[in-house]
């Protein structure tokens, strides 16, 4: 028998090398300015600043490929709408959440440890609960498994479908944990999506 995966969703992992200290002493000053002016507000970071390029540089490279791999069009393209730093726990990030309106979302750990607090994301197939029973499964994959979570690293990026519903949980570790999330939006032709409108 042969068995065809269908409607697959991924989660897309790799380790760059960047310089991570001056990362963190800039995301932890720009978190502690937006702190001071609205604590409610996401630190948003521009893409141009110098201490952020090589990442921001190594993630569209990583997005390039993605795009491509996946069997998209090589007319069309990723482009990064938003980044934000969290820092430790963030109750924007703590509750199961997706990034609507997005193509690609990803997460980069600037400094972490694996006890942290992981990632976890939940199975898109919401009957997965009431139709297989844990006791059921032998060995977890990605058909019978309700939640797959990413211990954070310092270093790791991930990314993943932006419909993909996630959550992070508390950093309990003594090891502060800082993060750049982002999404992306997909670019098409000028004058291409017309006719699907």
């Amino acid at each position: 028998m042969k068995i065809n995966t269908v409607f697959s969703n991924f989660i897309a992992e790799d380790h760059l090398n960047i310089d991570n200290d001056a990362l963190a002493i800039y995301c932890k000053e720009k978190y502690q300015e937006q702190q001071e002016l609205n604590p409610k507000y996401s630190c948003y970071l521009n893409f141009d600043a110098p201490e952020v390029k090589p990442l921001f540089s190594a993630i569209e490279k990583d997005l390039k490929f993605l795009h491509r791999s996946l069997g998209l069009t090589s007319n069309s393209r990723q482009e990064l709408t938003k980044a934000w730093v969290n820092v430790n726990n963030n109750i924007f990030i703590d509750g199961a959440h997706s990034h609507p309106g997005f193509f690609f979302s990803g997460v980069y750990y600037v400094k972490a440890d694996e006890l942290s607090g992981n990632i976890n994301f939940l199975n898109p197939n919401r009957e997965l609960l009431g139709t297989i029973p844990p006791p059921a499964i032998e060995i977890c994959n990605s058909f019978n498994s309700a939640i797959i979570n990413h211990a954070p690293v310092a270093g790791k990026l991930l990314i993943f479908p932006s419909w993909l519903i996630h959550y992070v949980e508390h950093n309990f570790g003594d090891s502060e944990r800082i993060s750049i999330a982002f999404n992306t939006r997909i670019i098409m032709p000028e004058g291409l999506m017309a006719n699907y409108r």
